[in-house]
């Protein structure tokens, strides 16, 4: 799990797939097409593609804001639970506290899960505090305790399941998949503080400052503010910076992080999401394979284009010779440049485009 010092946004766009999220003001925007690996992610400049995913999952707390777009379906578990029943996921931490989850509830304590049980349904600053008590309790906890308490959920889930009971309300396999990957880890238990959500082809979600977050599995594009510091919470081997996890964190419980993008008035295949931070905005093209030229809109600053279905040629007033693209391509567009795009083959094409509406 972590959490951004900026902004950014990560978007769906060709099947489901879960995650989980957070961030202050961005300074710089920064695309990339990410296969989610877990929970965690850091900063990079410029646009890459990433290499075949390791298992996912690995909780870290990115301190940026960021904008999420589902490109292959991507699954995420982001952000404090806000007790209520989501479109597609689930809030956990009312069967953690109500007992259904004892492991979960030793670790936090009698005082911490009294408080949260008391919090919900009250206002918002107080299920706040309560969430960090409960959160700072389990991350200070010590790691024989930790392995103990996470050995006897396993134990417990893996005999209900083996029965042929359903035991996804405490998202019981999930669980087991992490504990998989990551054995022993603290971070298997932080499923219990976060919603999960399936974002589906063409969806995104906005992550603020500080918001936990945890990729589970899937493929998404993803555009970020500059971040200097990726602070990591569990499912990880590196290092857990505890005492600045815990005091870092937005705590604050959300509804729905689900973010719809506009279809421009100027171009027909053209789908802007334009997050509430002045960083960076992300523009998905689909372009039907019958379009046999097509001419990118020139915006004033610079930006980068990512191919991630079909192949082009990309003609640019400043380039001598037709440059050619196809999947994982990426092209730098200079401000208020012209990019005309001719189709190599007739087959649906599908870009996206990080760049600062100014």
């Amino acid at each position: 799990m972590a959490a951004p010092r900026d902004g950014n946004v990560e978007a769906c766009g060709g099947g489901p797939a879960p995650t989980v999220c957070g961030t202050p003001p961005p300074t710089e925007a920064a695309a990339r097409v990410r296969v989610p690996r877990g929970c965690g992610a850091r900063p990079r400049s410029g646009a890459e593609a990433d290499p075949p995913p390791p298992p996912p999952s690995v909780p870290t707390f990115l301190r940026g804001a960021a904008l999420r777009l589902g490109e292959d379906g991507l699954q995420e578990r982001g952000g404090p639970a806000a007790g209520q029943q989501r479109p597609r996921g689930r809030d956990l931490r009312g069967q953690a506290v109500r007992g259904e989850v004892p492991e979960f509830q030793f670790l936090i304590g009698d005082k911490a899960a009294t408080q949260l049980k008391q919090s919900m349904g009250g206002d918002s600053r107080s299920m706040a505090s309560a969430l960090q008590s409960c959160f700072s309790h389990l991350m200070k906890s010590e790691k024989k305790v930790v392995v103990e308490q996470l050995n006897l959920l396993v134990k417990r889930i893996s005999q209900q399941v083996a029965a042929g009971n359903n035991m996804e309300d405490i998202y019981g396999e999930l669980l087991l998949q992490l504990h998989q990957q990551y054995p022993g880890d603290i971070g298997c238990f932080a499923i219990y503080f976060l919603n999960l959500l399936t974002l589906k082809p063409g969806e995104a979600m906005f992550l603020e400052a500080n918001v936990p977050h945890a990729y589970l599995k899937g493929d998404c594009v993803e555009c970020m503010a500059c971040s200097d510091n990726t602070v990591r919470a569990g499912l990880t081997p590196k290092f857990i910076d505890v005492p600045t996890l815990c005091e870092m964190l937005s705590y604050t419980p959300t509804k729905d992080r689900l973010f719809l993008p506009a279809q421009s008035q100027e171009d027909p295949y053209l789908y802007i999401y334009d997050p509430p931070v002045p960083d960076f905005t992300v523009m998905k093209m689909q372009v039907p394979g019958s379009v046999a030229e097509y001419k990118v809109l020139a915006v004033d600053s610079a930006s980068i284009l990512l191919v991630v279905q079909g192949r082009v040629t990309a003609s640019t007033p400043t380039t001598q010779t037709p440059i050619p693209l196809q999947r994982g391509g990426v092209l730098f567009i200079g401000a208020n440049e012209r990019v005309s795009l001719k189709l190599a083959v007739p087959s649906d094409l599908l870009l996206f485009r990080a760049c600062c509406l100014l």
